[in-house]
């Protein structure tokens, strides 16, 4: 049993039917998804996660090459940040690239007036892009520039949002109605919706908006009550919420992982 509402609830679990719902996310990209995903994988040089190999030294110190392994590192975990939000949505990933082609001219802004992210504000930039934060207060530390190469760092922090306003100029008009992934779900919802409730699970807040906005503006959806929860969602919205979908005034209800 659960108290809901000031209601204890007794919960059952059905036993469980798992099954795959295929989808052709190329369709979604207009055929673009491999062009994309190169680029994020093999192209982009990531400049400010390898600024230590940028500096005018013949050898890094002990310490400068255990901080640029450690700044690789978190390259990585960006690129793969970057492919799961081009995975979730067509918007997550939309969001994604305008965010950090702004990043990039702050970037090369603060560093002209010798001053760089922090570590610590730098990494929560970066785990900030695979959770549900608000813009985060960047904090800035001294960077001397004479110490660097500063053509080729800024060349290739320059290709990189070359190749990310390529990109972006290639999916901001993809409309809803061509989102095959999304016709995928719509069809999936509709034939599930028959026979019972829904919930639907997306693991970003900007992918939650994105399909929520879709269907519930969709006319075959109109007979069905449909509403969504994110971290955005106050405490006493989110229990009404919850109260209402189990006594069945609400037929599908999306939500991040804060539902669970």
């Amino acid at each position: 049993y659960v108290e809901i509402g000031g209601e204890k609830r007794k919960i059952e679990f059905p036993e469980r039917e798992l099954g795959n719902i295929s989808y052709e996310l190329d369709k979604t990209y207009q055929g673009m998804y491999e062009w994309i995903s190169d680029i994020i994988s093999k192209k982009l040089s990531m400049a400010y996660y390898r600024l230590l190999k940028y500096k005018n030294a013949e050898k890094l110190t002990a310490e400068e090459e255990l901080a640029l392994g450690r700044m690789m590192a978190l390259e990585g975990i960006f690129r793969t940040i970057l492919l799961k939000r081009l995975e979730s949505s067509i918007q997550a990933f939309r969001t994604s690239i305008t965010n950090h082609i702004k990043f990039l001219h702050d970037l090369k802004k603060h560093m002209l007036q010798g001053k760089l992210l922090t570590k610590q504000s730098f990494n929560k930039y970066v785990m900030g892009a695979d959770e549900e934060l608000e813009d985060f207060v960047q904090e800035l530390e001294k960077i001397n520039l004479s110490d660097y190469r500063k053509d080729e760092l800024f060349g290739d922090i320059d290709k990189d949002i070359d190749y990310l306003n390529a990109i972006l100029d290639k999916i901001k008009d993809i409309k809803t109605e061509q989102d095959a992934k999304l016709k995928v779900l719509a069809t999936k919802l509709l034939e599930l919706s028959k026979k019972g409730q829904i919930i639907v699970f997306t693991y970003y807040a900007d992918t939650l908006n994105y399909i929520h906005e879709a269907i519930a503006n969709e006319k075959e959806f109109s007979g069905l009550q449909i509403a969504k929860i994110s971290g955005a969602t106050g405490v006493q919205t989110r229990e009404k919420i919850v109260k209402e979908f189990l006594d069945k005034k609400i037929d599908i209800l999306m939500s991040t992982d804060v539902l669970s």
